[in-house]
């Protein structure tokens, strides 16, 4: 990727480029810097992306690192599919439309994977499933393991990385219990199903 910078008062401009030279993203900053260390105001900016065609893809506006102001979502064939109004990171007004321009009814962006039955019944399979290894236990060791793994478009569980472990033993039996996992409910894009990873930190305590 090549990316360009433009600085102008109050405004910096930051472009990114594929190898082909094709623009891909361009993000406005507005506003005083943060502090001397940083290029620019990361709170304030406006967002466009497009497609590998050069058609415009989307364009959403952050305030105070928040999603504040119209976010406008195009096919590629160029008709806006998607144009919502926010305020603090929360849509206020929103509608969708199909790939002919005509209004359908409004569904989320991004609806993110879920475990069957919630946050709660993920943590109970945890808790329930979840064996504290002999080894790291005769040894005093506690702390936590971080998982990532991928939901995928079928609801399997694939993909499993240990981000950070206390002991290897812990790391081997956080993967086994994932791997134990029933199937998920898919998270969806702009009303398709694509995979989603998902980082899930798992408690070992001696106490």
């Amino acid at each position: 990727m090549i990316t360009t910078y433009k600085d102008e008062p109050e405004k910096s401009i930051k472009t990114r480029f594929s190898q082909s030279g094709v623009k891909q993203e361009e993000t406005v900053f507005y506003g005083n810097k943060i502090n001397i260390h940083a290029p620019y105001n990361i709170l304030n900016r406006r967002v466009r992306t497009w497609y590998a065609s050069g058609q415009i893809k989307r364009q959403m506006y952050f305030k105070e690192g928040m999603r504040n102001g119209q976010l406008i979502a195009y096919g590629q064939n160029g008709v806006i599919r998607r144009n919502e109004y926010y305020s603090h990171d929360s849509v206020v007004i929103g509608k969708c439309y199909d790939s002919l321009g005509r209004e359908v009814p409004y569904f989320p962006r991004e609806v993110m994977a879920i475990f069957p039955g919630g946050e709660v019944a993920l943590k109970n399979f945890i808790a329930t499933h979840i064996q504290f290894p002999l080894l790291s236990r005769k040894a005093g060791i506690e702390g936590t393991v971080n998982a990532q793994f991928t939901i995928m478009e079928d609801s399997t569980v694939s993909d499993i990385k240990i981000l950070k472990t206390p002991a290897n033993d812990m790391a081997a039996e956080v993967i086994r219990v994932i791997r134990f996992m029933p199937r998920w409910i898919p998270g969806k894009n702009e009303g398709v199903v694509v995979p989603m990873y998902y980082v899930l930190p798992v408690v070992f305590s001696l106490h």
